[in-house]
């Protein structure tokens, strides 16, 4: 009898780890449908070089991007730049 019941606890074993295999292989086979969004449209990264504002419009983009990092004396953005983004 005690031989049936460690049959049996082997059997379950098996079994669980065949349910976890197939339940792995399920997984693997199941993929995020991809994702559909309309164009939010173009961004320039000025990082090079000041774009000017009318270029960045003719160029059909919503707005820039200017590289960040540490602040610098000579890195901010002045008044003569700014303005014309408006």
């Amino acid at each position: 009898m005690a031989c049936g019941g460690l049959a049996s606890g082997r059997a379950q074993v098996r079994g669980g780890g065949a349910r976890l295999l197939g339940l792995g292989i399920a997984a693997a086979s199941l993929r995020a449908a991809p994702a559909s969004a309309g164009s939010l449209g173009t961004l320039l990264d000025y990082s090079a070089g000041v774009i000017p504002a009318s270029q960045i419009r003719a160029a059909g983009a919503v707005g820039a991007i200017r590289y960040v990092s540490d602040r610098r004396t000579w890195g901010y953005l002045d008044a003569g730049q700014a303005d014309p983004t408006r």
